[in-house]
């Protein structure tokens, strides 16, 4: 008598549908951090990932050396953010 294993597979759309979930939950956004920063007119802006939706930043606004911190949560197309900054 032979014997028929039998193996399930995780749907395809089930798996695509994961690892999009999975990539978005560590998702590293600096560089969209740093071009809302540059469209509020820093320049020489340097962003580095903080913990959590939080991104750290150095730029030049006005002649003054400046230092941030934005909060970005979400994506392009649907992003919420706030920063606070200090120049000197």
């Amino acid at each position: 008598m032979r014997k028929h294993a039998i193996r399930l597979l995780p749907s395809v759309s089930g798996l695509l549908g994961l690892s999009a979930l999975v990539a978005l939950a560590g998702c590293d956004q600096s560089e969209f951090a740093k071009e809302l920063i540059e469209k509020d007119g820093y320049t020489d802006v340097v962003v580095t990932k903080g913990e959590d939706h939080h991104y750290k930043f150095t730029g030049k606004k006005d002649g003054k050396s400046c230092d941030g911190d934005m909060e970005l949560k979400g994506n392009r197309n649907n992003y919420d953010s706030s920063t606070s900054v200090t120049c000197k």
